[in-house]
């Protein structure tokens, strides 16, 4: 695991609880609270898994519990962190775009491996996210979807479809149409960020089907 990463872990720790009890257990277990930690350094998921379970131990939690309530409450770090990431319209488009993101995390972290979420429209008000990771966290996940939802002030439902080892599937129903988002998405492709007359659109893309087919029936002495 990045430094980074644990690094925000343990703050988020401490202002959850209380500061000095929080470096205690983490003295407890030989692990140098006041140690600056680079961003680039590896701290084994051994190490992070022992602080977790000394710090739920402590708190008389499960880890499931502590890991959700880390994942929902770092969701206003990272907003902190990169708010240009959550410039997005609704909860939707913002999930959408963690691929993106984490391509980001892999260029600016050598050697990072943060998970693949994809997400995908299966309903008029209903998607789906498809977690991929060996990592199996799946508990923060679900922790920093609710820290999403009351970022955005949202109401939308989360259930689990399907869970196996590294692989977890979510089903989420919003409140508004999910393929309006996808339409609008696509309007933005077809517009190249200047085009605005939905005419003019759909001749560019009627333009841009036709060229293929163009190309495969010319005579040959053209």
């Amino acid at each position: 695991m990045k430094g980074t990463v644990v690094r925000i872990w343990i703050n988020t720790l401490h202002k959850l609880y209380n500061k000095e009890e929080i470096d205690q257990i983490l003295k407890s277990i030989s692990f140098d609270p006041d140690r600056a930690i680079s961003p680039l350094e590896d701290i084994s998921d051994q190490t992070v898994d022992s602080i977790m379970t000394a710090v739920a131990r402590s708190y008389n939690m499960t880890k499931a519990d502590l890991w959700k309530t880390i994942g929902r409450n770092n969701i206003g770090t990272f907003y902190e962190m990169y708010p240009i990431f959550f410039r997005k319209s609704n909860m939707f488009s913002f999930l959408c775009s963690l691929n993106n993101i984490h391509q980001v995390v892999r260029k600016r972290i050598p050697g990072s491996r943060p998970a693949v979420l994809n997400m995908e429209i299966v309903g008029r008000r209903e998607a789906t996210l498809t977690y991929l990771s060996k990592r199996s966290m799946y508990d923060y996940l679900l922790g920093l979807l609710e820290g999403t939802k009351e970022f955005f002030k949202e109401k939308a439902d989360i259930q689990v479809a399907d869970k196996a080892e590294g692989r977890m599937v979510l089903r989420l129903q919003f409140e508004y149409e999910l393929l309006e988002e996808k339409s609008f998405l696509f309007s933005k492709l077809l517009s190249l960020g200047f085009i605005k007359n939905q005419t003019i659109k759909l001749l560019f893309f009627t333009l841009l089907l036709g060229l293929p087919t163009a190309f495969l029936v010319r005579e040959p002495w053209l």
